[in-house]
């Protein structure tokens, strides 16, 4: 499964890493941590390939495989549930 930012929605990472989402329809915004930060920037630069971001975060955090992909997906689901991205 492949998951794409919405077009509406802008983001941003802060010098501390922390990831800042506006959603520009309602002007909503949504602040994430470091970690959601580095999600963030290996779901754009990987294509939104759950598969190959999962492998990414596991990389990055030195977790095995099977809890990176579950909490990465646990993200990705609340971020379909806002509208920031659409799973394909």
């Amino acid at each position: 499964m492949h998951f794409y930012p919405e077009p509406w929605v802008q983001a941003t990472t802060l010098d501390s890493g922390e990831l800042i989402l506006i959603e520009s329809r309602s002007g909503t915004m949504y602040q994430g941590n470091s970690t959601a930060g580095r999600m963030w920037q290996a779901l754009v630069e990987l294509n939104g390939d759950e598969t190959a971001v999962s492998r990414e975060v596991a990389a990055m955090f030195g977790i095995d495989a099977d809890r990176a992909r579950r909490d990465l997906l646990t993200w990705l689901d609340e971020l379909v549930d806002l509208g920031i991205v659409r799973a394909e």
